[in-house]
């Protein structure tokens, strides 16, 4: 009886899910940031014709969010801030968010991609760093 007891209580962790490796998430957020670039330029093409950053999607001409395929959803705050938020098809994304901050300088953009909820584990290593071109 015992016996059967351990077995029937090892299947049973076998099927829970084990530990999330820390990084294992950093292609999925580097695909992100690449499926971001055409809405970073939306933002600096937007401070160019303006002369201010947009605040809100509408300034872009957005609805509201725009998609980053299946990975995750991404809107326009003040400053021009974007903010990536990740769907819920990887556990350790779920609704975690990352923010690219554009920052405007003689050289052109620069956007720092430091904010957000998402671990710094998760982060591809320019977005541990304070600015990526």
């Amino acid at each position: 009886m015992v016996v059967l007891l351990l077995l029937v209580v090892a299947g049973f962790m076998w099927l829970l899910p084990g530990p999330v490796t820390p990084g294992l998430a950093i292609p999925v957020v580097g695909e992100s940031l690449n499926l971001a670039q055409p809405f970073q330029q939306q933002v600096e093409q937007y401070w160019r014709n303006q002369g201010r950053p947009p605040a809100s999607p509408q300034d872009l001409g957005w609805p509201g969010f725009r998609t980053l395929g299946e990975l995750a959803s991404l809107t326009v705050r003040a400053n021009g801030v974007l903010v990536i938020t990740y769907h819920d098809s990887m556990a350790v994304l779920a609704q975690q968010t990352l923010e690219l901050k554009p920052v405007r300088g003689e050289q052109g953009f620069e956007w720092s991609c430091v904010g957000g909820t998402l671990s710094a584990l998760e982060r591809p290593l320019e977005c541990r760093r304070t600015v990526v071109k």
